[in-house]
């Protein structure tokens, strides 16, 4: 691409940008110039996230930085987005980590899946991606078991009504463990009914023994 080419295409996702924090802040031509002509670790600044990473990278007090008062007030920045897309993903993001595990998304996790795939992430992508991490199966153990958070206390109920007591989160999912141990991986789809009373005394046996989430 020629250099007045490059110079253009950075200039025009600038304005898009800074019409995404409202004109707040106006990119210095030296930031543009930069943008234009070196490649950041992640490559040349092609899009609007581009850009939005970037000014994550300068904006801070500092003679080299730019100072932007309404940084924190405007996140969606950060990622090339406006406004109404940023919550709108964020509610989509959110509605998928509290049907599997019955918590809102942390800010920490939010702002690290946000940017996935350029902050294309979907609900259905962060799906595969919390199911495929360990340490987050080990905190919700029932997601170990294919349940969701809802069909999780639909079991849950059932297995009180079988006890005849409250049963904490880490009981239940520690006779998930053992009825998928006796039955087989099909025993997420619903939990045994009608356990006889040697049945009954050999899950609670295991239910006291060990709790594993």
């Amino acid at each position: 691409m020629a250099a007045q080419q490059r110079m253009d295409q950075i200039r025009n996702l600038v304005d898009q940008w800074e019409q995404l924090v409202g004109f707040t802040v106006e990119v210095p031509g030296w930031m543009i110039f930069e943008m234009a002509d070196q490649q950041t670790a992640a490559g040349y600044v092609t899009t609007l996230y581009d850009v939005g990473r970037y000014m994550s990278a300068h904006t801070a007090p500092g003679p080299y930085n730019l100072v932007w008062m309404d940084a924190a007030f405007q996140p969606w920045a950060w990622y090339g987005m406006s406004a109404v897309e940023y919550h709108t993903k964020v509610e989509s993001l959110n509605d998928t980590y509290l049907r599997l595990t019955g918590q809102n998304i942390p800010d920490d996790t939010l702002q690290a899946v946000l940017g996935q795939h350029q902050g294309s992430m979907t609900g259905a992508q962060l799906q595969t991606y919390l199911l495929s991490q360990a340490n987050i199966k080990n905190t919700y153990g029932w997601l170990k078991y294919g349940l969701d958070f809802q069909q999780f206390q639909q079991q849950k109920q059932q297995m009180i009504t079988q006890f005849g007591r409250e049963l904490t989160d880490a009981e239940a999912v520690t006779q998930l463990q053992f009825l998928h141990a006796a039955q087989g991986p099909n025993v997420s789809a619903a939990v045994n009914p009608t356990l006889t009373q040697v049945e009954k005394k050999t899950a609670q046996t295991g239910i006291n023994a060990s709790v594993v989430r």
